[in-house]
């Protein structure tokens, strides 16, 4: 038996079969890549789905509680977030983060660029 779950991804119907090969933590309101088979009533029969990743470079300019300043680009820190050195204003950084819906950019991995 072929176990089926509907998911909405953006105004498209993302059809999910029980072997679809699904790359982390999918939560909604995020943005995910999907690969699969376009059907002729517009759904997508999916064979895989993973979360969007984007990454950042550059000179860390705040370090607030929750939100940290990266090359002017606001992002949030939370306790997902994964973090490689100790960080100080000025420190060389590379970011990896997931998009909400909302367009914030929460931090997965925070790595110090080494001198």
């Amino acid at each position: 038996m072929v176990c089926l779950e509907n998911w909405r991804v953006g105004n498209v119907l993302v059809v999910i079969p029980a072997d679809t090969r699904v790359v982390g933590d999918i939560k909604p309101g995020y943005y995910v890549n999907v690969i699969g088979e376009t059907r002729p009533e517009g759904s997508v029969y999916a064979r895989q789905v993973q979360m969007r990743e984007y990454q950042l470079s550059g000179e860390l300019q705040d370090l607030g509680e929750s939100e940290w300043i990266v090359d002017g680009v606001a992002v949030i820190i939370n306790a997902e977030t994964s973090v490689r050195g100790t960080p100080r204003i000025g420190s060389k950084v590379n970011i990896l983060a997931l998009r909400s819906l909302e367009s914030d950019l929460y931090a997965r991995l925070v790595e110090l660029e080494l001198p």
